[in-house]
């Protein structure tokens, strides 16, 4: 229920949500239940760390203006 909330306030701002954290943290099976979940009312887009460009997160986020 929190994780909802969270993610329909982040929705209604147009903000983006970033799942991260340890290895073995969990984030593959936060993610599934969030696209499962979210999948037809939000836009998705999952980053691996071979397809983001130098700078991380943020360095992508700011070629897309996000």
């Amino acid at each position: 229920r929190e994780l909802e909330a969270l993610l329909q306030a982040a929705e209604k701002q147009g903000a983006v949500v970033e799942i991260s954290g340890p290895s073995g943290a969990s984030r593959s099976g936060l993610l599934r239940t969030v696209v499962e979940g979210r999948g037809a009312a939000s836009r998705i887009l999952v980053l691996g760390p071979d397809r983001t460009p130098p700078g991380g997160w943020p360095a992508m986020g700011s070629l897309f203006g996000i």
